[in-house]
């Protein structure tokens, strides 16, 4: 055969993966793929900051047909009703929010483990006298401010009260 005779090869939809239906085709697509060559495994994990909703076309759904369906259970959990459920999504939003301490028992990577630990073996009594409670040295005019005090019993820097004298 020559070349001029072969008939041209038919051309693939080609998808832009910027608008967000057409994101949800690639991943139902994916989706489709994964369910024909793997096992399912039933969970989903989701990210309900990234979820987004698209409804369907209004002339091609009956809303009295549409509410009178009903979930029949399978082998497998429903994903869409187990990830729609509100206590699912309130779970999720509350572990996405939780710090890793919260999370898990123990540091998860190597670089958590540098503050993992972060409370003292030995608690120390809060007093005065303790290393984190220290004021800094003290200068001659403070020394000696405290030294007036503790003899004259007033302030050095105290405004005295002026009497005024009535002709």
């Amino acid at each position: 055969m020559s070349k001029a005779n072969a008939k041209p090869k038919p051309k693939q939809q080609v998808i832009d993966p910027t608008n967000e239906v057409h994101k949800m085709i690639i991943h139902r697509e994916y989706l489709e793929w994964n369910q024909r060559y793997e096992r399912f495994s039933g969970k989903y994990r989701i990210n309900p900051y990234h979820m987004t909703t698209v409804t369907a076309k209004p002339n091609q759904v009956d809303p009295t047909v549409l509410g009178n369906e009903r979930y029949v259970p399978t082998i497998y959990r429903d994903p869409t009703e187990e990830a729609f459920s509100s206590d699912y999504l309130k779970r999720t939003i509350n572990r996405g929010i939780m710090t890793p301490g919260q999370k898990y028992r123990g540091p998860q990577t190597s670089s958590q483990e540098i503050g993992w630990y972060n409370h003292p073996v030995i608690m120390r009594p809060r007093t005065q006298t303790d290393w984190h409670n220290r004021s800094k040295n003290k200068c001659f005019e403070t020394f000696f401010a405290e030294e007036f005090l503790k003899s004259a019993g007033t302030s050095p820097f105290k405004v005295k009260t002026r009497s005024i004298v009535k002709k």
